[in-house]
């Protein structure tokens, strides 16, 4: 675990173009003289493609807490069209900047071009997370970018292939929306987007304030309405204002997760897919439900802890088929459809349990 005082988001690409996977540790900073100072923290990978070790090469890379930059977060996108990956910077009053990559096609990133808020964005809503990403198929990046109050922005890029320029085409893009208990987190949930490929398949991965990580589908063009798959993603929870990086950096065919949040952590898991994990994990549960097969209900014995519980019930495939609140251990069952589920069961005062069940 790496922690860096207060708002983190992991980034993970190659920047010396050594053929090795690297960290970027993107934070709102630590208290210095009464002031939080914004910045990134670069970790070369000087392990093996198998073996990754990072070791820190610089603390404030980039000298980016010179810009005097608020509520930092950031992506890695090739948002000029050029070939190469540039560093988009998004801010707490909403603005979004760039730092261009002025190195030639497979070198070494070179970040020397500063260019502040060059496309005159203030997102509606504060907290600007971007994603670089070409909604619309033309051939030009557009940017999508997630704002405190939960929701995604889409801003398409109207300008030249090597010019970009955008416009905001919506505030409440895709019907996406990570604000969950609101009476519990607050109206501010801080949406954060990553893209991930899963199945070949383009697909969203959202933190938020809950510290959930929702999964979508990218839609196929800017009208089109995301589709929402778990919004629990292997159930983590790993702090509030949850940001999440997914990349394949050990070699072996599956993508690894590294995830932010409030407090300036970040975390390493290992995984198949965004919802690996749910059958390796039944057999811990010491939890019992019956009756099997379940007709009408199913009830929770065991230590079964404090109300309210939480409750995931999910198909085989991992795929999220009912969410419930409750106050009491019994799930009604009558309009399931005829099958195995897999349950996923947090009490207030314990950690989830896994458990199998045939209606």
């Amino acid at each position: 675990m790496i922690d860096y005082g207060q708002g983190s988001k992991p980034l993970l690409f190659d920047i010396n173009a050594d053929g090795l996977t690297d960290l970027l540790v993107v934070t709102q900073g630590q208290f210095t003289n009464g002031y939080l100072s914004s910045r990134i923290a670069y970790y070369q990978n000087t392990g093996t493609a198998q073996i990754p070790k990072y070791t820190r090469m610089s603390a404030d890379w980039l000298n980016l807490s010179t810009y005097m930059l608020q509520g930092l977060t950031a992506c890695l996108g090739d948002i000029d069209a050029d070939g190469d990956v540039d560093l988009i910077l998004g801010t707490a009053s909403g603005q979004i900047h760039w730092f261009e990559n002025t190195a030639s096609i497979n070198q070494a990133a070179q970040f020397t071009v500063f260019k502040l808020n060059p496309f005159a964005i203030t997102v509606p809503f504060g907290s600007a997370a971007p994603l670089v990403y070409d909604v619309n198929k033309d051939q030009k990046p557009d940017l999508i970018v997630g704002m405190r109050n939960g929701k995604l922005a889409l801003y398409i890029n109207t300008g030249n292939v090597g010019v970009p320029g955008f416009s905001l085409y919506s505030s409440n893009w895709a019907g996406i929306d990570v604000r969950i208990e609101t009476s519990r987190y607050g109206l501010d949930a801080y949406a954060s987007p990553e893209l991930v490929f899963y199945s070949g398949q383009t697909q969203l991965l959202v933190g938020s304030a809950s510290g959930h990580i929702f999964n979508y589908t990218m839609p196929q063009n800017p009208a089109a309405t995301a589709t929402l798959i778990n919004d629990h993603v292997n159930f983590w929870n790993e702090g509030p204002q949850s940001t999440i990086a997914a990349k394949d950096i050990n070699a072996d065919g599956r993508l690894d997760f590294m995830l932010g949040n409030a407090a300036g952590g970040c975390m390493f898991f290992s995984s198949a897919s965004p919802q690996v994990g749910v059958n390796s994990q039944i057999a811990e549960s010491k939890l019992t439900l019956f009756p099997q097969p379940a007709e009408n209900f199913l009830y929770l014995k065991g230590n079964i802890g404090i109300p309210p519980y939480e409750v995931y019930v999910y198909l085989p495939d991992g795929s999220q088929h009912f969410k419930y609140q409750l106050d009491v251990p019994l799930l009604q069952t009558e309009q399931w459809p005829k099958g195995l589920y897999v349950i996923a069961w947090k009490a207030f005062d314990k950690p989830m349990q896994w458990l199998k069940c045939i209606k």
